[in-house]
């Protein structure tokens, strides 16, 4: 038996109507009004056009990842959704644990129209750390080791990135402040 997930908070579905609404339609186990306002608010869906189709942000103690799939022609969902986004809330940092884990959800959720095999996934993936989504894909918590989240990047890379403002950066670093990165495009 592999391990179990206990990190796992929550899952939260999101849908964005033809007429640009965004709405929580369902979450497991349900979350705080709070939690469910920052959702909606860091969503990408939001947007006239969506930016990014995974991101993640922290919230208090929590991490936030959020994986958005537009509707497919062949998807079972309503005529009336245009995209919708997966989102769990968990206790530890592995962005690239919950992108997989994100976008096999919302292939299951797009492909059945239904939050059933969702919370399926959930269940399982919380009790044994693992799930089988036959053609939507195979997800285990055991392959993903979480010292690698933290050694993604190279600090030359990230310097390279910011040139002369790492400083700038790395002060606010020190000092505890937060930090709000505004441009056109980073590449």
């Amino acid at each position: 038996m592999e391990g179990n997930m206990r990190a796992l908070v929550s899952a939260v579905l999101l849908e964005k109507d033809v007429h640009g609404d965004v709405l929580p339609i369902w979450s497991f186990p349900d979350i705080s009004s709070q939690l469910s306002e920052v959702v909606v608010a860091r969503s990408g869906l939001q947007h006239e056009t969506i930016p990014l189709q995974y991101s993640f942000s922290r919230f208090g103690s929590q991490w936030i990842y959020s994986f958005i799939q537009i509707k497919s022609e062949d998807s079972e969902l309503s005529e009336q959704v245009d995209a919708i986004q997966v989102s769990l809330v968990a206790t530890d940092f592995n962005p690239e644990k919950y992108v997989e884990l994100t976008k096999l959800m919302a292939n299951l959720y797009i492909a059945t129209g239904t939050p059933l095999k969702v919370a399926e996934c959930w269940l399982s993936v919380f009790a044994k750390g693992s799930y089988n989504g036959g053609e939507f894909g195979v997800f285990s918590s055991s392959q993903h080791d979480p010292r690698n989240a933290f050694i993604a990047s190279s600090i030359k890379d990230v310097i390279r990135l910011f040139g002369e403002d790492i400083v700038l950066i790395w002060s606010a670093l020190m000092m505890k402040k937060r930090i709000d990165v505004v441009g056109s495009k980073m590449a």
